[in-house]
């Protein structure tokens, strides 16, 4: 599972890795004001550029893409598991500590959830936050999780 699509490219690799696996992968759907106001796609030749190359990387037979918010993970996977989740959708508060959750909910012993953007100071920008780092510490001392 990997969320935060972006271009397609890391769901792409996947795909090649494990060539007997399914990749689902998810992103904002085109018409949310979040997915237009990022990356400079309110212009639509950006918008239209980054949309042909994202189809294009997830054409392989075993990627399916989802066009939703993330806030909807669990209700969408009720009873999956996932093997690998790269989460890489939106890194602030609240966002990514929901993520992260349903993460976890998502996972069975064994599963390796990857985290894009581990910032460790306090670091607030357009696209960055240190919110990852400090949702993973606290259930790591609450033991959890596993780092």
């Amino acid at each position: 599972l990997e969320i935060g699509t972006y271009e397609g490219e890391f769901a792409n690799f996947l795909s090649n890795v494990f060539p007997g696996g399914k990749i689902f992968t998810l992103d904002l759907p085109k018409d949310d004001e979040a997915f237009k106001e990022n990356y400079g796609r309110a212009n639509e030749k950006k918008k239209n550029d980054h949309l042909n190359l994202r189809n294009k990387n997830l054409s392989c037979d075993n990627i399916f893409f989802i066009e939703m918010d993330s806030l909807n993970l669990l209700s969408k996977f009720k009873e999956k598991k996932f093997d690998i989740i790269w989460i890489d959708g939106d890194h602030h508060a609240p966002q990514v500590q929901f993520d992260i959750f349903q993460a976890i909910k998502l996972s069975s012993l064994g599963t390796i959830i990857l985290v894009d953007d581990i910032i460790k100071i306090k670091n607030t920008s357009k696209y960055t936050s240190n919110a990852s780092f400090d949702t993973i510490e606290y259930l790591g001392k609450k033991n959890y999780l596993k780092t």
